[in-house]
């Protein structure tokens, strides 16, 4: 890494894979689309709140986010240096921005479904952070142990979709009965060394979730 050594550090750690000691993988996007009917107004959040991707420390954090189609996202700079946020849908760019000020915000609507890729343009080409855009899809993302869960879905059966950036996509499907937490573990086949993956052949497993009533492994 050469580009702004001197705030980023020498070498920045991969965000690609990051795997806990019992093999849980973070950063995998679930998403619950039901197959029967559709999702209650409550089942997922609004596009009200603006979702917010900040610079900070040179990274996106978050890394990958779910958010609701028509969401505004807010685009922060938390570096004294110069970033910028590519965002792609496909081969389109969606939007380009600079921010070249410390605490500088910006602003652009996400009007378009799909997987919202991000990078900075500006030799920080470690830089990637994912936005999944959906409509009438409830989302989480896993956490350090890769765990999540979808709280409040209606009695009945759903699609869950489960993406990891490096790992790929699976589909499962769940059903959820009145009253009770529906659990889903899902598990990923070995990475191998030469992807990057998890040394000592850990099989690397995005979560154990709960849909409500889900996680990733």
């Amino acid at each position: 890494m050469t580009k702004h050594r001197q705030f980023c550090g020498r070498a920045i750690p991969r965000e690609r894979y990051l795997i806990s000691q019992a093999g849980g993988v973070r950063h995998a996007a679930v998403l619950v689309e039901p197959l029967e009917g559709v999702l209650r107004p409550s089942e997922g959040a609004g596009p009200d709140a603006p979702a917010v991707l900040d610079n900070h420390r040179c990274r996106f954090v978050p890394r990958v986010q779910v958010v609701p189609l028509g969401s505004v996202v807010e685009i922060r700079n938390s570096d004294p240096i110069l970033h910028t946020a590519h965002a792609y849908l496909g081969q389109e760019t969606l939007f380009n921005v600079a921010l070249p000020h410390y605490r500088q915000n910006l602003r652009a609507r996400l009007t378009r479904p799909g997987l919202v890729r991000v990078r900075c343009d500006v030799g920080h080409t470690w830089m990637r952070a994912y936005l999944w855009v959906v409509a009438g899809v409830a989302g989480a993302v896993s956490d350090e142990e890769g765990r999540f869960a979808v709280n409040g879905l209606a009695p009945g059966r759903y699609r869950v979709r489960v993406w990891h950036e490096a790992l790929g996509t699976q589909t499962h499907e769940v059903r959820v009965e009145p009253g009770t937490v529906s659990m889903l573990e899902v598990w990923y086949e070995r990475a191998s060394r030469k992807r990057g993956g998890p040394a000592e052949g850990r099989d690397p497993r995005p979560g154990a979730g709960e849909a409500q009533g889900g996680g990733a492994r």
